[in-house]
């Protein structure tokens, strides 16, 4: 057996493969205020960050692991089924806010980046904010709900190994925001947590994607 094919076997093949865009993303609140004094350098980080660097890694999964992307839970049986957990879903995401809402509370709010500032005015604004949703929840909902489940709890699993992926998906997910402070961290994570146990259940991407898109582009509103 060659060394491809072997690394291929490996159960979380798909996940290591992951590892480069989960370190990026962590590390998103010290490379996102350097670069948001360059606008320029800044945008050119993004786009390699949500479009390129997927790209490449789900390419790297066909490759060395034999992972389409159906095999992370981006197939639809019905389309029926899957707009009404559409419908569902986006309703659950909206507990981010209330989430936000009791972080608020008890938390202080202390963010050290803020996206709305670099956003553009008038016309561009619009297509700009669409790009963000579209790609942040394509993106993580791939990474976080459909690479991590496959790895950590494939179908089939004991409920120890459904924690511990419900538990570490969440942790990485808020983790990963905290350029926008301890309440946003706190926000995410129980975001993720929901976003978990439903995913656990339904195995498919395409509503979580769409509760996704739905919250990010309300808190861009």
């Amino acid at each position: 057996m060659s060394s491809a094919e072997a690394f291929a076997r490996f159960p979380g093949c798909a996940l290591v493969l992951s590892v480069p865009f989960l370190l990026v993303n962590l590390l998103d609140g010290f490379t996102k205020p350097a670069l948001a004094q360059t606008p320029l350098l800044f945008w050119i980080y993004d786009v390699t960050k949500w479009v390129l660097l997927p790209a490449a890694t789900v390419f790297a999964m066909r490759m060395w692991c034999g992972a389409s992307l159906s095999s992370f839970g981006l197939r639809g049986p019905d389309v029926r089924w899957l707009s009404a957990l559409s419908v569902l879903y986006t309703v659950l995401a909206m507990s981010y806010f209330a989430f936000r809402a009791l972080a608020l509370q008890v938390i202080p709010e202390e963010p050290s980046f803020d996206l709305a500032e670099l956003l553009p005015g008038g016309w561009a604004r619009l297509p700009v904010v669409l790009y963000l949703c579209a790609t942040a929840a394509f993106v993580e909902e791939f990474f976080y709900r459909g690479v991590m489940l496959e790895a950590l709890a494939p179908a089939g699993s004991g409920p120890g190994r459904s924690s511990a992926y419900v538990l570490a998906s969440s942790i990485l997910f808020g983790l990963s925001h905290f350029e926008n402070g301890s309440v946003e961290i706190f926000a995410t994570g129980l975001f993720g947590v929901v976003a978990a146990v439903f995913a656990l259940r339904i195995r498919n991407l395409w509503p979580l994607i769409a509760g996704h898109f739905a919250t990010d582009f309300l808190a861009f509103q």
